[in-house]
């Protein structure tokens, strides 16, 4: 017996833009905090194997080096990543008009939340205590501090997209 697809064709991958947004927001937050967390463990373990061993100190030192600064390139990647799921999605997005209002209407909202987050951003990487993570952080610091800006630009771009899809289909059938 076969089963009929719930969706259309090219309608599994859609990624909203409110998710996306979200997923940024949550990288961009996260990312002292998880820093934090493996310098402390790696810190402390290097202190530990200092008692037993020189060499297995600088070994960690080392590898907490390192780690720290994959960090930020890693957190960035994330958000390319993401920026190119929203991408696809806008190219495979079977557009009704619908959903042109639900696209708008979460603009809409995303846009008063946006401040918010960025006030929060800048709470987080203002903290004197989480200096020695945020300095490690510079391109995720950038992003943070533009977000309002660079969700903006990529919404537009999504938009652009989803209506050059649509326009594309109206002539197909006209």
């Amino acid at each position: 017996m076969m089963l009929k697809h719930a969706h259309k064709k090219g309608q599994g991958m859609e990624f909203s833009i409110a998710l996306f947004i979200m997923m940024v927001a949550m990288i961009i937050i996260l990312a002292p905090f998880l820093l934090r967390a493996v310098r402390d463990i790696t810190s402390g373990l290097g202190n530990n194997l200092a008692t037993l061993s020189p060499v297995g100190n600088i070994s960690m030192q080392h590898v907490s080096t390192a780690t720290t600064n994959l960090w930020d390139f890693g957190m960035i990647l994330g958000f390319i990543i993401l920026t190119i799921v929203l991408f696809i999605s806008a190219f495979m997005a079977d557009i009704h008009p619908l959903f042109i209002i639900v696209y708008v209407i979460l603009a809409f909202i995303l846009f008063m939340i946006v401040p918010a987050l960025n006030d929060t951003f800048i709470q987080i990487y203002a903290t004197p205590e989480m200096y020695n993570e945020t300095s490690h952080l510079p391109m995720t610091d950038y992003l943070g501090q533009h977000f309002g800006i660079i969700a903006f630009i990529i919404y537009i771009i999504s938009g652009a997209i989803m209506f050059g899809k649509m326009r594309m289909r109206q002539q197909s059938y006209g």
